[in-house]
């Protein structure tokens, strides 16, 4: 998860100390690439009831889940 580098690289680049709107969206656009992630285990933790460590000791290192994090983060946003 690299959450913390996208937030900190958008907010560096766009955000602007005046503009909330614009610095909102740089912020925005940070979070992006992993909210798949957020999404996924949000899903299998409280609606599907699946138990932390398989989450994330063994979905989030899938093939599957993997697949889903390279093409969310290869977007330009």
């Amino acid at each position: 998860m690299n959450t913390p580098a996208h937030v900190i690289f958008a907010a560096a680049a766009f955000a602007r100390p005046f503009d909330r709107r614009r610095t909102v969206a740089a912020v925005a656009g940070g979070l992006a690439p992993d909210l798949s992630l957020y999404v996924m285990v949000g899903v299998s933790l409280y609606l599907l009831g699946l138990d932390p460590g398989y989450v994330f000791g063994t979905l989030c290192f899938s093939d599957a889940w993997q697949r889903v994090f390279r093409i969310d983060n290869s977007f330009l946003v």
